[in-house]
């Protein structure tokens, strides 16, 4: 986290803790001591919605707490307890945060997005996946300014897009006869350098990406490996192949049927992020699941 924008998060913990009626402890050596309230705190107000948004915001402080970002980890823990009394607690907004310039259209689409959910009823009707979707809202943001761990960043948002595509199916109801074709859905899978087996996180969001094509009975999957620039064209070749198989094998394993998805591999010949020979780039090593 930047200075500048550690100094942001301090001034917004402050005035939400004004909200609150609470002294101000927007000190990062208080933190250890506001992620231990939040995570003991009980719902005192407020209804299912603000007590899972609670729940989501004490996790994340957590999750910063232990990778030593004391400042958010404050934040976060402030913004779990003032849900955990009942208050109403928005998501971020880009505004607040020192975002790339070329990420911050995306993000207040997200927003956007976010918020049109929220508001038409999915509180009431999925308080607990809404919650979600705002808490991961707010960690993508946070790992957006950051702007370094790609995998994080990531991360965060595909959680947010796999809530938000389930809240977005469910508001959608039972399909009608003749009804317009469904949207279209990304989800990224990321590998390890030189490998093709699925980690634990890449198989959560091949999980959610069976789940999307489940409320999808139409809809067709295409499965495309990737690779970065490290090697021959040959053996990436090869190595994205392995990787759209693994994909399709762990949806077939999720229950998808495997007549509905086309896979292939590119190799290094369509790159995400176009770098030069021999660069090692996460954003490379990736199969993509398009469901349409």
């Amino acid at each position: 986290m930047t200075r500048q924008g550690g100094f942001k998060r301090l001034l917004i913990a402050l005035a939400l803790l004004g909200l609150a009626g609470c002294a101000g402890r927007g000190n990062i050596l208080a933190s250890a001591d506001d992620v231990a309230a939040a995570n003991r705190a009980t719902a005192q107000g407020g209804g299912s919605f603000t007590q899972a948004l609670a729940t989501e915001y004490a996790q994340f402080a957590s999750s910063e707490q232990a990778q030593a970002d004391y400042g958010n980890a404050d934040y976060f823990a402030k913004k779990s307890l003032l849900a955990a009394n009942g208050q109403a607690v928005p998501p971020e907004t880009v505004d607040r945060w020192n975002i790339p310039s070329e990420k911050q259209g995306e993000l207040a689409n997200g927003r956007i997005r976010l918020m049109k959910a929220l508001d038409g009823g999915a509180r009431q009707s999925q308080p607990v996946l809404a919650a979600k979707a705002q808490g991961r809202y707010d960690c993508w943001m946070e790992q957006q300014e950051e702007n370094w761990q790609i995998m994080d960043i990531a991360q965060c948002q595909q959680q947010f897009e796999a809530a938000m595509n389930q809240l977005e199916a469910q508001a959608q109801g039972p399909a009608q006869p003749a009804a317009v074709p469904a949207a279209e859905h990304k989800f990224e899978v990321y590998f390890n350098f030189d490998r093709y087996s699925l980690t634990p996180e890449a198989k959560r969001i091949v999980d959610q990406a069976a789940t999307t094509v489940k409320q999808q009975p139409s809809a067709r999957i295409d499965v495309v490996g990737k690779t970065d620039t490290v090697g021959t064209d040959a053996y990436n070749k090869r190595l994205s192949d392995r990787r759209a198989r693994a994909v399709v094998a762990e949806l077939v394993a999720q229950g998808v049927p495997r007549d509905r998805i086309s896979a292939s591999g590119v190799g290094e010949t369509q790159l995400p992020v176009p770098t030069p020979q021999g660069v090692r780039e996460a954003r490379n090593r990736v199969a993509e699941i398009t469901i349409h």
